[in-house]
């Protein structure tokens, strides 16, 4: 992926990358702890690839914001 390219990805996706069940996904992002998903329709939401990545990056360097 470069760095300018972006897709939106499912809660399925999101899942698989970080190792975490969706309960605890959703526990994360009502605490502020996790990038919030994007509302595409009235029952559909998707989360930027490129911020689960950043914050994945930054739990790997051991940062806690």
């Amino acid at each position: 992926m470069t760095e300018s390219s972006d897709r939106f990805i499912s809660i399925r996706e999101v899942i698989s990358a970080v190792g975490m069940c969706k309960a605890q996904v959703y526990k994360l992002v009502a605490l502020g702890q996790f990038p919030k998903q994007v509302s595409i329709s009235s029952r559909c939401v998707r989360w930027s690839q490129r911020e689960i990545e950043s914050w994945m990056e930054q739990k790997k360097m051991g940062c806690t914001s």
